[in-house]
């Protein structure tokens, strides 16, 4: 085979090669703009989700924080949790009223305990529904039983307190209405 055509086939071989090079840098830069519409699509819906649902979302934040107690520590929070839970009890006219936190059963944000107390029924019920309002205590077991009095029980109530350390949030706190009237109620009537 002469020079010349073994020049020819050099740069018919250069050329080709060129060919492929360009068509594989061409393909992953379609890839890479293919990657990068996608990713923007995502943040747009992402987006779209944010602004359509942001009242929704937010209310979900208060509510998983109201979920909590802010304490600045886990001692001031059983603390905090007790004075609460005895202000309650004695709203409502309640005795022989007894906090035991279960520290041996402690979690990273939680602490099991027990409450046992003695009163009316009516006002041991007005007790387990002012005790929904605080979120961060969660029943977990409810024992009643009839008390050695007339018209009274004894109450056990297992819940769990969950607290979060840091700076604490002053909350509102929600306060039975504390009346001097008697509750009536259908076992008094018998």
């Amino acid at each position: 085979m002469s020079t010349q055509m073994k020049l020819r086939w050099a740069a018919v071989g250069c050329i080709w090669i060129l060919a492929l090079a360009v068509t594989f840098w061409n393909g992953s830069k379609v890839d890479q703009v293919a990657a990068s519409r996608q990713s923007n699509e995502q943040a747009r819906r992402e987006n779209d989700f944010l602004r359509q649902n942001a009242k929704r979302l937010a209310d979900t934040m208060v509510s998983h924080d109201a979920r909590f107690l802010a304490v600045e520590s886990m001692d001031l929070g059983i603390v905090a949790m007790r004075s609460r839970l005895m202000a309650l009890a004695a709203a409502f006219d309640l005795a022989d009223v007894k906090i035991h936190p279960e520290m041996s059963q402690m979690g990273d944000d939680q602490v099991p305990c027990e409450i046992s107390l003695r009163g009316p029924l009516g006002q041991a019920v007005g007790f387990l529904t002012a005790l929904g309002n605080y979120p961060y205590l969660t029943v977990r077991r409810l024992g009643v039983s009839a008390a050695a009095g007339s018209h009274e029980m004894d109450m056990q109530i297992g819940f769990l307190f969950r607290y979060r350390i840091g700076a604490p949030i002053p909350a509102p706190e929600v306060l039975p209405h504390v009346t001097t009237h008697r509750i009536e109620t259908q076992t008094e009537a018998l």
